[in-house]
């Protein structure tokens, strides 16, 4: 919350929980990823993924990578400007302008692989 209201913080961008959920290296992306040209270290990602879906095929939540891709490149994820708030021990957000606080509502699955694996 600190930060939140400090007007030290020029921007603050934030990757939702319920956004980062509809973002899991299941099957379908191992499939996308094996198709693409990959870094060492997305070919290292890839290899140790595909043990872990040999044990759980539904797949595993991608929240760090969506946030780090999202760092590198805003245009993985559209975002609105919103207030975010504490009430009975959860945490919320509703729309309010002038906050300088945007949060994820969506995510551009295409856009997030080509960021994951930009060879560039």
């Amino acid at each position: 919350m600190k930060l939140l209201e400090s007007p030290h913080v020029g921007e603050r961008v934030l990757v939702s929980k319920n956004v980062c959920h509809g973002v899991v290296y299941d099957g379908a992306m191992h499939a996308a990823l094996s198709a693409r040209r990959l870094t060492p270290g997305m070919a290292l990602v890839r290899e140790g993924m595909g043990v872990y879906l040999a044990k759980r095929r539904a797949g595993k939540a991608f929240h760090d990578p969506l946030a780090a891709a999202v760092a590198l490149d805003e245009s993985v994820c559209a975002f609105r400007e919103v207030e975010v708030y504490r009430e009975r021990g959860a945490w919320g957000a509703r729309p309010a302008a002038g906050t300088r606080t945007r949060i994820s509502v969506s995510v551009d699955h295409a856009r997030f692989l080509d960021v994951l694996t930009a060879t560039g």
